[in-house]
Order: C-alpha cells, then sequence, then structure tokens
C-alpha cells in the first residue's frame, strides 16, 4: 500500500529541486534545469503555487496553480501537471487536481481554467470527471524570448 500526500511547497532542498525538474522533463524536453534560486522566486510571488505529491515519500508528480485577481474578478489557471511515468494509475493527478481546486475555493475564484496538449486523452477524461469542459476558444503564443519587438 502505497502513502500518498500533497502539499503546498513554500520552501526546496537543492534534492528536490532536481527531483522536481526531473519531472518537468517528462512533460517537455526543453524543461529548463531549474535551481533552488528557480523555485525560491515562485515561492515569492503571491499569485503562484506550487503542489507536489508525494508517494512513500517520493516527488511523484506536481501541479501549479496560477491565481490572480482581474478587474472581472478572480481566476486561477492550472499549469504543468505532471505525473511521473512510474507513478501512474495510482490516483496521483487525482489528490494534485483536488489540493489544487481546494485552494482555488478558498482563494474564492469564479473558475479554474487548464489547456492540455490534445494528445493527453488519459488527463482530458480526468479533468471531464472533475467537471472541466472544452471551451470553444483559440489559444494564441508569442515567443518573446530572443525575439526584437515591433
Amino acid at each position: 500500500m502505497h502513502t500518498l500526500r500533497v502539499e503546498r511547497l513554500s520552501s526546496i532542498t537543492d534534492t528536490l529541486a532536481t527531483d522536481l525538474t526531473r519531472l518537468l522533463a517528462e512533460l517537455s524536453p526543453h524543461a529548463p534545469t531549474l535551481s533552488v534560486e528557480d523555485f525560491q522566486r515562485v515561492f515569492a510571488s503571491d499569485s503562484v503555487h506550487l503542489f507536489v505529491a508525494w508517494d512513500d515519500g517520493v516527488p511523484a508528480g506536481m501541479l501549479t496553480l496560477v491565481c490572480a485577481t482581474l478587474l472581472s474578478g478572480k481566476k486561477c489557471m492550472i499549469e504543468d501537471v505532471i505525473v511521473g511515468s512510474e507513478f501512474r494509475r495510482r490516483g496521483i493527478a487525482t489528490a494534485l487536481l483536488r489540493s489544487a481546486l481546494s485552494f482555488a475555493c478558498i482563494y474564492a475564484a469564479r473558475y479554474i481554467e487548464l489547456t492540455s496538449r490534445s494528445e493527453r486523452e488519459e488527463a482530458h477524461a480526468l479533468y471531464h470527471k472533475f467537471g472541466f469542459f472544452e471551451r470553444q476558444t483559440h489559444v494564441y503564443r508569442l515567443t518573446l524570448l530572443n525575439k526584437p519587438l515591433l
């Protein structure tokens, strides 16, 4: 029997930074190697909350929740949902989502949004199970790194 717990991080060690960077690489092969200082900058923000799932004391998954108060009201955005390949099918993503949703309710967000790549069908099924629905919208991205401004 596995012991699963989720916590919202407020500090980090070198070892944990390495473990979470390894998880992030499973989501994106272009993910940067993150230092303790990179994580500390995230923790310094009141808007960004990092949830980590631990399976028998090992970091098995993570989720980033971004909360903002806008003129239209409070909203949250879920980003970077990752469960390590060796930890899948154990309810870790479910536990991470529950923690993020609980926090968003306490924050009094009007809604939570997330995006997910089209090939992540198992993740989509989980999001639907939680009540998320697909919006009819377009998502646009402009990469700013190393790009001259007009």
